[in-house]
């Protein structure tokens, strides 16, 4: 049976139990490229290079990275894309919702995430990383695996003043063993910090 995100109940954002081997992070992120992906996104602090993905060939980043191909390989499910994205020190994305405009209006690629779920493993980060989900603030540490709903109210900010954050991010359509990891994942570690979502998000926490 088809996976339908809309029509499922997963979670705003979890914890998996699955704990991914060592990656091998810091020397993968030092052989980025200086040329990223989206160089011509308006967002100048904000950067990602693409592993694969349907419209991409596989990355030469990829190809030189065995711990992570392993694990890709591996997961349950059928991993259709992987990036590295790195947030500069100040950066923030406003709230929104993958798959849809501003105004609403569906966007090219709601299908492709209404049919998988988008995972995260922190490859370098802070405790002044907020990551912002359906009203919960979550903080992910470095080398563990979360699930994030990217189909609910999301959105992040590097509220560290030093650190370059880094996430690997992934898109699964799943079958029935990655349904059996968000069922066993933590889904409570989200703190209601209205506060905090007010100071960062001022405007759409109004």
């Amino acid at each position: 049976m088809e996976f339908v995100k809309l029509e499922s109940d997963i979670p705003s954002c979890c914890r998996l139990a699955l704990v991914p081997p060592d990656l091998d992070a810091e020397a993968h992120i030092a052989q980025l490229p200086n040329q990223t992906d989206n160089a011509d996104l308006a967002n100048p602090r904000r950067h990602k290079w693409i592993l694969f993905s349907p419209k991409h060939e596989v990355s030469p980043v990829y190809e030189r990275w065995p711990e992570l191909q392993r694990f890709i390989d591996d997961f349950p499910g059928k991993c259709l894309f992987a990036q590295v994205s790195m947030m500069e020190p100040g950066a923030r994305l406003g709230i929104h919702r993958d798959g849809y405009a501003p105004n609403g209006e569906l966007m090219k690629n709601f299908k492709l995430f209404n049919s998988t779920l988008r995972f995260h493993i922190p490859l370098r980060t802070s405790a002044n990383v907020h990551i912002y989900s359906d009203g919960q603030l979550y903080h992910m540490a470095e080398g563990e695996l979360w699930m994030l709903n990217n189909m609910k109210t999301h959105s992040v900010v590097n509220d560290d003043p030093e650190i370059q954050r880094y996430h690997l991010i992934f898109d699964v359509r799943p079958n029935e063993d990655t349904m059996a990891l968000i069922e066993a994942a933590d889904p409570d570690l989200g703190v209601g910090d209205r506060a905090t979502v007010e100071r960062i998000w001022p405007r759409e926490a109004a």
